[in-house]
This record gives C-alpha cells, sequence and structure tokens, in this order.
C-alpha cells in the first residue's frame, strides 16, 4: 500500500507529468492527507483523464480536496471515489466540485456513508450532490449505490477490511 506519504510523492509526480491518462491507486490507504496531495497535484494536470481513488478512507478531508481540485481541473473526465467513508460535510464538499467542473463525464460515489450524520439519517448531503447534478449538464453516467446506510461500514465481506 501507498499510504499517506506515498500519495504525496505520487502527487508530486503527476504534477509535473505530461501523458498519463488513467490512474488507478485504488486500495492504497491514501487516506486524507494522500488523497489531498494529488488533489492538489491534478488542479494543474491537464491530461489525466480517469483517475480511481475507491478504498482509500479519504473521508471529508480528502473529499474536500478533491472538490477545489474539481474547480481547477478541466482534463479529468472519470472519476471514482466510492468506499471512501465520505460523510455529510464531504458530500457537500464534492457537491460544489461536482457543480463547477465542465470536463467531468462519470463519478462514482457508491458506498459512502453521505447520508448519515453520526448515527442519524441526514439526507442533506445527499440533497446537495443531487443539486450538483442536475447543474452539471456535462455528466453522463454517476454511481450513488448505498449511500444512505453508509454501505461498507456496515456489513458484507468488505466490512472486514480497513483501507
Amino acid at each position: 500500500a501507498f499510504s499517506e506519504e506515498a500519495g504525496r510523492h505520487f502527487g508530486a509526480m503527476l504534477s509535473h507529468h505530461s501523458h498519463l491518462l488513467d490512474v488507478d491507486l485504488k486500495w492504497n490507504s491514501l487516506r486524507a492527507k494522500g488523497g489531498a496531495a494529488i488533489a492538489e497535484a491534478l488542479k494543474s494536470n491537464s491530461v489525466l483523464n480517469k483517475l480511481d481513488l475507491g478504498w482509500n478512507g479519504l473521508g471529508d478531508e480528502g473529499a474536500k480536496a478533491v472538490a477545489e481540485m474539481l474547480t481547477a481541473n478541466t482534463a479529468l473526465t472519470h472519476l471514482d471515489l466510492s468506499h471512501n467513508r465520505v460523510n455529510l460535510q464531504g458530500a457537500i464538499d464534492l457537491a460544489s466540485g461536482i457543480k463547477s467542473n465542465v470536463a467531468l463525464l462519470n463519478v462514482e460515489l457508491n458506498f459512502n456513508p453521505m447520508g448519515v450524520k453520526g448515527m442519524e439519517h441526514d439526507t442533506s448531503g445527499l440533497q446537495h450532490i443531487v443539486d450538483a447534478l442536475r447543474e452539471n449538464h456535462n455528466l453522463e453516467s454517476v454511481g450513488l449505490s448505498n449511500v444512505q446506510s453508509g454501505g461498507s461500514y456496515k456489513r458484507g465481506a468488505a466490512a472486514r477490511f480497513d483501507p
């Protein structure tokens, strides 16, 4: 696994890379800091089309960094943030990034507890996501499976693993 520190090194490489089109970094324990380093690098990357950061435990802090990247990046067309422990605040931040991005065609947010605040259901984060999807007319496909209950937090074989 890469870990947070390796995420920073990989982010540094991405900020100067001129021909890499597709990066798959799922299951690497990047966490918030590693994900934020990659997101920061991609603010200025004008080539990368597809980024998979699934199963990295980015949380709300990492989601905020990705959202900020989405407001600046004009190349990324496919983004997968599935299984990243993105909660209510992360959903609100991501909605802002999705709303303002003009290049994104596909976004996967599956199995993030965006409809949960503490131990209670709170759909306000999901409402922000839905509103952003309504306003972004470029998106062609969206993955929102099991975002109400928290998905991988609660059940199934995947719940045994801690990315």
